[in-house]
């Protein structure tokens, strides 16, 4: 349902699973224990419009459906394997870079850091990774690029290049997996930025909605 005079062209609707769900029957009918066929759904919306670093995709949290991002990697999965569907879609969580640098702080010694660019995204990183991915797009066709690092004694996680990768990718434009010498790990795709939204937000029209999520994650 575009709303284009509000400023983003929202698309929205719902995604749900089936579920069993055991009820009585009425009283004349003895309250006899039946079980029955339930749909619960959450709310999906998606700013098809351009952004720099890709479209965004709004859902809602519902732990009766299952969890948000498992979902809609299940979804785009179906969408793929459609032989009809000229495009491909990768899909990525945006995440808290912060959480990142605390697993850092917790565990000292990182050993290994692991990231994955998706590669039509990747203008916009000024440095080495920016020329390797693109040319990975253009000469091999890639559409994702990883970068691991790897240092049994602990690696010097507080370069520039560390930096950029981790912030650019908890942008959705990738993922970032650490493990530490503890064997502590880390990865990105358990650390969503998620909004908490008072009750009456859902008085709010689709559009609005995602406006109001997306100035909040993005701080706009």
């Amino acid at each position: 349902m575009p709303d284009t005079e509000a400023g983003l062209d929202v698309i929205a609707g719902r995604l749900g699973r089936s579920r069993k769900s055991k009820e009585n029957d009425p009283p004349e009918a003895g309250f006899k224990e039946t079980e029955r066929a339930a749909w619960k759904a959450m709310r999906i919306l998606i700013d098809p419009t351009h952004h720099p670093d890709g479209q965004k995709v709004i859902i809602e949290r519902d732990a009766n459906v299952g969890k948000c991002f498992t979902a809609l990697t299940a979804l785009i999965k179906a969408i793929n394997r459609r032989q009809d569907n000229p495009y491909e879609i990768i899909v990525e969580v945006i995440s808290e870079a912060a959480d990142f640098w605390g697993f850092v702080a917790e565990h000292k010694t990182i050993t290994s850091v692991t990231f994955e660019y998706v590669a039509p995204n990747m203008f916009g990183i000024h440095d080495d990774i920016d020329a390797d991915v693109r040319d990975a797009k253009a000469v091999e066709n890639s559409n994702k690029v990883q970068l691991r690092l790897e240092n049994r004694e602990g690696l010097n996680v507080d370069t520039p290049r560390i930096r950029k990768s981790v912030e650019y990718t908890s942008r959705g434009t990738g993922k970032t997996k650490a493990v530490a010498k503890d064997r502590a790990r880390f990865n990105s795709e358990d650390h969503v930025k998620t909004e908490h939204l008072p009750d009456e937000d859902g008085e709010l029209s689709w559009n609005d909605l995602a406006k109001r999520v997306i100035r909040r994650i993005f701080d706009v």
